[in-house]
């Protein structure tokens, strides 16, 4: 809450995980030590849990006890489930309206949460716009960027949302600074500078959302893109569309949605929205997480210590500080088979052809025998072509 603080010490925090709202059946604790340079944040996997089915936990510190979150596991990737149940929601600026589609969400019946960008917003809106405010300027540091997602999850509706699903995320930019691409700020900043914003708004990222610890930031580099299952029907890999692009094409530097081209920029085959290590991860079908420092030019020594070797523990025995998640993926509907990628409501989708040749390698045989393939959708804040009247992208601010 605001003008409220957590003590700069480090605490216990225990947790629990149960089959029951009451917490009789089937319960796990464990205890976890919440430290001041982590914001306190607690993020905890939990192993050999069942596969598709619900949970419920709790955090307790002293005698305070947390309100009951639910959550639930991933049916098993062999498990012919008929139907996945996402919502999917980005762009939720504090200050231009309230949250009544969380108070929705948090009262519907879903599998999970699909969150693709723009979690908080740094900058303010216009007076005339705005309905709230946020609780002080444009954060730069670590402790405002903290503030900044505090004063989000002050809506109650938002509160609610988390508590009932479980939720998978990626970013876009206005968790760091509008239009920010790779290195570079649109506000002027010099690499170094804007690196330890970047770093400041990444970790407050991961100590205020249920990502896996295993994504625990380093410095300035961060990992949010992963790769999920729904059973036999459905994957889901989430791309981050930020940390490693090129600086937008034929620009001047300004942040803002406006409408260029016709630049020689745009012809270089240089030119990347998801990094060379990213793409080759995309095109190796997932597997293990490459370096998160590995689109970074110049930077090798850093490379090899921050290398993030270690496979991510199945999603469905994680649990977070907020609702632990599960593996999910979405479906756009569309008929036919070996559709190309087409964009919907954010997301990039494609159904896999049933069949392959058997020389095809592992990753790229088909995910189900016997016809019917699997759905992959590629989450990454993409937003529709379409723009608002005075010529902005839909998730633009004025």
């Amino acid at each position: 809450m605001r003008g409220r603080r957590a003590p700069p010490q480090a605490f216990a925090v225990r947790w629990e995980l149960a089959e029951d709202e009451r917490f009789a059946t089937g319960v796990r604790r464990g205890e976890f030590v919440a430290r001041p340079e982590r914001g306190h944040a607690v993020h905890v996997e939990v192993d050999g849990l069942a596969s598709g089915r619900r949970y419920f936990y709790r955090f307790i510190a002293g005698d305070a006890v947390s309100p009951v979150g639910r959550t639930r596991t991933a049916p098993a990737d062999d498990e012919p489930v008929r139907r996945l149940r996402p919502a999917l929601a980005s762009c939720q600026h504090y200050e231009q309206g309230w949250y009544a589609a969380h108070a929705e969400i948090a009262a519907r019946d879903l599998d999970v949460v699909l969150f693709v960008g723009d979690y908080i917003y740094e900058s303010a809106t216009s007076a005339s716009r705005r309905v709230r405010e946020h609780e002080g300027p444009v954060p730069r540091e670590l402790d405002a960027y903290r503030a900044r997602h505090a004063t989000y999850k002050l809506d109650a509706d938002l509160r609610a949302a988390h508590a009932a699903h479980p939720w998978v995320l990626t970013w876009d930019d206005h968790e760091v600074e509008n239009d920010y691409a790779g290195e570079a700020s649109p506000s002027g900043l010099d690499a170094a500078a804007f690196l330890r914003r970047r770093a400041a708004a990444y970790q407050a990222y991961f100590e205020h959302l249920p990502v896996s610890p295993a994504m625990a930031p380093r410095g300035p580099s961060m990992r949010i893109r992963d790769q999920y299952r729904w059973g036999r029907p459905a994957e889901l890999w989430t791309l981050d569309v930020r940390q490693f692009r090129s600086v937008q094409a034929c620009g001047d530097g300004k942040a803002g949605g406006r409408v260029m081209s016709g630049c020689d920029e745009l012809a270089d085959p240089a030119r990347t929205m998801l990094g060379a290590a990213q793409e080759r991860w995309l095109a190796q079908g997932g597997g293990q997480p490459a370096a998160v420092e590995a689109d970074r030019p110049g930077h090798a020594d850093e490379q090899q210590r921050h290398r993030h070797a270690d496979r991510p523990a199945p999603v469905q025995r994680r649990l977070g500080r907020l609702p632990a998640r599960a593996r999910p993926a979405a479906r756009c509907r569309g008929r036919g088979r070996g559709r190309r990628i087409r964009q919907c409501a954010g997301a990039r989708w494609r159904r896999s052809p049933p069949r392959r040749s058997a020389a095809a390698p592992a990753h790229r045989r088909p995910a189900l025998a016997g016809g019917g393939g699997r759905i992959r959708l590629f989450v990454g804040h993409q937003p529709r072509p379409g723009r608002t009247a005075d010529g902005r992208h839909p998730c633009e601010q004025p």
